[in-house]
């Protein structure tokens, strides 16, 4: 990928006198942002002393946030509660209120709903202080609506902290599960220019927050730090089902579904108007959710079939045969070796032309390819060949390679974005060249487990890998007797 080192125009805030503002948008939340707002104060004071400020921008909210906030903590010099001129529909532009109301050399967003993790205050201390980075993301814990733990880290990595560059990081992790949740996010005010996040916000509300952080510090430093900042909540939303988002459609003006494809690849266009990135850095995005990784490109699709089969009780809008076809350019340019998935959509484009609703069988076929896909492990997608008894990978700038019939033995390794060399059996390297000099070299043998030593007893095999059911899938009972003639015969022939 090609990317312009442009430089971004340092904007004016306020003048700078404390060396954090924590940005807390909010909206009917007085009970709980009055318990994170004590357990802030007392985490800040300890390790900030009074070089903080924390700025609440209150949405216009109707239970009396404001005026408990300003009661409670009105002795409090680094509390401060703000509101924009009316109530905003969205958290995005909420929070970019919030953002120009902080004076602080860096700026901190947080959630009103997300706990913080005192041990990791400290390291954020330390960090600020000196000065290095302009873009710090952390790593969090996840629980439940109802404070239940459901993740200890929501990103494995092996190394504590990753210096790389941001276009990296998302590369490796997504747009969605991880830039997108603000409440890890910390960055220098200087380079946040708020104006930026209106225009932004102008093509699209929602996610508006990823695009602006990409256009403001993708050419900036940035790190990952492997701690736990907050604890994030799960949002009511996903676990109970309403109509939350179809309104949300309505009131963006989009069809449903819309807000995870068009309306995202609509503020991806800006960046590529931009000269930031080209459409075809979204082949090697892999996102992920608390489960697995998974190719970006593919959950895109999901959800643009998912709007094409929206059967919807009121009066959201559907998908139009433009919106279709600026997809399908899209598709060409990440996807564009599926031909027959994009014929496939095509096809639906001249089906809404003439009818006014795509066919269904070619909706059908194409949620099938799709399915499959998604099946896939995520590194499958980014396979080049296979050389010297390995399979070989190339994601991004990295190129990595895992002997054959092993990827069980490794599939804890590569879970982690950073994963590295492990024993004969995965490499990882910068270029292809290094990497198949690694691959010549190692000694022709058997897998691991096809190994019997000398010094053991008799009749006693080591237990059989849990690739057992991908033989069994792929050959059947007959596969899986040959392997145990085979073994045996290796065992007695000792």
């Amino acid at each position: 990928m090609n990317i312009t080192h442009q430089k971004s125009a340092e904007t004016t805030p306020l003048p700078s006198h404390v060396l954090l503002s924590v940005c807390i948008p909010t909206y009917n939340r007085a009970t709980i942002l009055n318990i994170l707002v004590n357990k802030l104060l007392s985490l800040l004071t300890r390790n900030f002393g009074t070089n903080y400020e924390i700025v609440i921008s209150d949405n216009h909210s109707a239970d009396g946030t404001r005026a408990l906030i300003e009661e409670k903590f009105k002795h409090i010099a680094q509390v401060r509660v703000v509101s924009p001129p009316q109530h905003y529909p969205t958290a995005e532009e909420n929070l970019c209120f919030g953002v120009s109301m902080c004076t602080g050399t860096y700026v901190w967003t947080l959630g009103d709903d997300d706990s913080i993790d005192p041990e990791t205050v400290p390291v954020l201390r330390g960090l600020l202080e000196q000065n290095q980075h302009d873009l710090l993301i952390f790593n969090s814990r996840s629980v439940s609506y109802y404070g239940h733990l459901l993740k200890k880290i929501r990103i494995p990595c092996l190394r504590p902290q990753l210096d790389i560059s941001l276009f990296d990081f998302i590369r490796l992790t997504g747009f969605w599960f991880v830039v997108a949740g603000f409440s890890t996010t910390v960055f220098r005010r200087s380079f946040a220019d708020t104006e930026q996040f209106k225009t932004i916000m102008n093509i699209g509300k929602i996610y508006s927050h990823v695009t602006w952080l990409i256009n403001q510090f993708h050419d900036k430093r940035f790190a990952f730090i492997n701690k736990p900042l907050v604890n994030y909540r799960e949002n009511l939303t996903d676990i109970v089902r309403t109509d939350h988002w179809e309104k949300v459609a309505n009131r963006e003006g989009l069809f449903v579904g819309g807000i995870w494809s068009t309306g995202f690849l609509a503020q991806m266009d800006y960046l590529v108007d931009q000269g930031i990135m080209e459409r075809s850095f979204l082949r090697d995005v892999v996102d992920r959710n608390l489960e697995c990784r998974f190719y970006f490109f593919h959950e895109i699709i999901k959800h643009m079939l998912q709007s094409l089969a929206y059967d919807s009780e009121t009066r959201a809008r559907s998908i139009t045969s433009a919106e279709l076809t600026d997809f399908c350019a899209w598709l060409y340019e990440v996807d564009g070796e599926n031909l027959y998935l994009i014929s496939l959509f095509e096809g639906m484009v001249e089906s809404i032309q003439k009818n006014g609703k795509p066919d269904q069988e070619q909706l059908t076929l194409a949620s099938d390819i799709i399915h499959g896909r998604k099946t896939m492990a995520w590194y499958e997608h980014f396979h080049v060949y296979n050389v010297y008894g390995y399979s070989v990978f190339r994601h991004g700038q990295t190129w990595f390679a895992v002997r054959m019939g092993e990827f069980c033995a490794v599939s804890f390794l590569l879970e982690n974005i950073d994963f590295d060399d492990f024993g004969n059996i995965l490499f990882v390297r910068k270029s292809e060249t290094e990497l198949l000099l690694i691959l010549q070299a190692q000694p022709r043998r058997g897998f691991a487990n096809e190994h019997v030593k000398r010094d053991h007893v008799p009749f006693v095999l080591k237990p059989l890998p849990t690739r057992i059911a991908v033989v069994y899938r792929n050959e059947g009972f007959a596969g899986l007797k040959k392997r145990i003639q085979w073994r045996l015969q290796r065992l007695f022939s000792r």
